[in-house]
């Protein structure tokens, strides 16, 4: 369940993409899972979200580069999804999911 939870969530983060530009850092472990939580929380609920925490919290950033349409492109490496890649952008809030870089 937990693997079909994120494969459905970062299916709606790609369907979800935005275009905006970005800071000059690239976002760390920590933006990254942030945006992943909220992108969850707006997708299956507060509670739902909350129920994924623990593998959130092994999300690994491994490379960052800038992305032609704004943001950056970073490979990510998970013990449920293995490694994927995506594309974050810097809103106010906070970091954001866009969509796949890939």
């Amino acid at each position: 369940m937990k693997r079909s939870s994120i494969t459905a969530v970062l299916a709606t983060l790609a369907a979800s993409a935005a275009l905006a530009g970005c800071g000059d850092s690239a976002p760390t472990d920590k933006d990254v899972r942030d945006a992943m939580l909220r992108q969850l929380e707006r997708a299956m609920g507060k509670e739902a979200a909350d129920s994924q925490k623990e593998e959130l919290a092994k999300v690994r950033v491994v490379k960052c580069v800038k992305a032609e349409l704004g943001g950056f492109a970073c490979e990510i490496d998970s013990p449920v999804g293995g490694r994927g890649t995506g594309r974050f952008k810097k809103e106010s809030d906070g970091w954001t999911f866009v969509g796949n870089s890939g």
